[in-house]
Formats: structure tokens, C-alpha cells, sequence
């Protein structure tokens, strides 16, 4: 859960260097960009790993979880060309990155920290029962 949550924050900040690059708030070195893009790349793979090993289950739920998984993601390859085009035209290529950077970031900060204060709250129960 650590590296997803991780590999989410650590992506969502690229992504918002990228939506700063695209205002002009960092350099335009193509190096740069490069580098930041490599490592969206790993973070990306990271993510896909992880999401492949939160969806194991018992081979009697397979079917159930796998086709919802699936209509999950290919909803969102549906949704998000129309959406992602629809929020450049008002705030620009630039400010869906930066847009969907902080999104990223946040929801990795709100699953990390509600992972840290629930594991935190059944250790306590687990000490109290025992």
C-alpha cells in the first residue's frame, strides 16, 4: 500500500512540474523533460503493479472483480479524452497537467493518511483485546 501511495503523490508531482513547464515556470530544457517523463513512466509501472496485486481474489470472485475492474478503467479511457480536451480548452494543456497533479497528489495524500490512522486504530484494538 506504501508504494502505491508512493508512487500516486510522487506522480502527481510530476505531472504538476509538468503543468508548471507548460506556464513557464520552469526551464524549457528538453532534458529536463525528459527526465521528468521517465520517471512518470516508473511511477505509472509502479501503480499498474500494485493495482494488478490488490485485484488477486479467490477464483470463485475473479469474474465479479476482474469485469468491474475493467469497466472501471475502460470507462476512464472513455471519459477522460472528452473531459481532459473539454478542460483544455478553458484552462489550457498546461492546467489540465497541473490540474490532474494536485487531483493525484491529493487522493495519495487522503488514502496514505487514512491508512495511517486506521492501522493506527486497529493496533490499538488488537492491544486492548489481547
Amino acid at each position: 500500500m506504501n508504494i502505491l501511495n508512493g508512487s500516486a503523490i510522487l506522480l502527481g508531482g510530476m505531472l504538476i512540474l509538468t503543468g508548471l513547464g507548460g506556464f513557464g515556470f520552469l526551464s524549457s530544457n528538453l532534458f529536463l523533460s525528459l527526465i521528468i517523463w521517465f520517471f512518470i513512466g516508473i511511477f505509472i509501472a509502479s501503480i499498474s503493479v500494485c493495482y494488478s496485486y490488490l485485484l488477486q481474489t479467490p477464483a470463485r470472485l475473479m469474474g465479479r472483480v476482474t469485469s468491474t475492474a475493467n469497466t472501471m478503467v475502460h470507462g476512464a479511457m472513455v471519459i477522460s479524452p472528452t473531459l481532459g480536451s473539454l478542460l483544455a480548452l478553458w484552462i489550457k494543456v498546461s492546467g489540465v497537467f497541473l490540474l490532474a497533479g494536485v487531483l493525484i497528489t491529493r487522493i495519495g495524500m487522503i488514502i496514505y493518511l487514512a491508512h495511517t490512522l486506521f492501522m493506527k486504530k486497529s493496533s490499538r484494538v488488537t492491544l486492548e483485546h489481547n
